[in-house]
């Protein structure tokens, strides 16, 4: 299991270029409350900032976790350390002042503990549940979907899936769009498989 903390500061980012902006746009650079407007109606409209905190943690981990599996193994690793980086700092702060989103008030911790307990859980939920080809992307939204929707009936865990589920898809692909065109020259040159998920993960 990959030790996160142990990545933070490493080497200068590389978010100052096109593919880093291309990034940040899809995890800081962003609204939180717009893009996800639908699924925090679900909750309590007077306090959706942890779901937005959540969502935020989720969404670089999935950024990262496709760099890693897809991308040239220097730029996943890379990529990894950039996300931490400019999450913890940059994007932390835009996400508070934009959004009013304390990710310590919210969460009772310092972000790399919150960010460390979120991503391994994400990790065990792809170890633990790969098969074959397949990304255990199922296991990962419910992993998401048991922190956000803590405490609310069944079906509101049935409707943010829903909606979590178009979402990650759309995500994944322009995450791809984005390695495959930086990396590829927009050709997708390998089928993901099981040994590079076990190995990377």
């Amino acid at each position: 299991m990959i030790s996160f903390t142990s990545l933070l500061n490493r080497g200068k980012s590389k978010f100052k270029n096109s593919e880093g902006h291309q990034i940040a746009k899809l995890y800081y650079l962003m609204s939180y409350k717009k893009h996800y407007a639908e699924l925090l109606q679900l909750f309590n409209p007077y306090w959706p900032y942890t779901k937005m905190g959540e969502l935020f943690l989720y969404r670089q981990w999935v950024i990262q976790f496709l760099y890693r599996i897809c991308a040239p193994e220097q730029v996943g690793e890379k990529t990894l350390q950039d996300i931490l980086n400019e999450g913890s700092t940059i994007g932390q702060r835009l996400l508070k002042q934009l959004e009013g989103v304390d990710m310590v008030y919210c969460f009772g911790d310092t972000y790399m503990n919150t960010l460390n307990q979120r991503w391994s859980k994400y990790e065990e939920a792809v170890i633990n549940n790969h098969l074959n080809d397949q990304v255990p992307y199922k296991a990962v939204l419910d992993t998401l979907i048991d922190y956000i929707t803590k405490g609310y009936e069944p079906h509101i865990k049935t409707q943010a899936f829903a909606l979590l589920s178009a979402d990650l898809l759309d995500l994944q692909d322009q995450v791809k769009k984005i390695i495959f065109d930086h990396h590829y020259s927009g050709k997708m040159p390998f089928t993901i498989n099981a040994n590079i998920i076990k190995n990377r993960a």
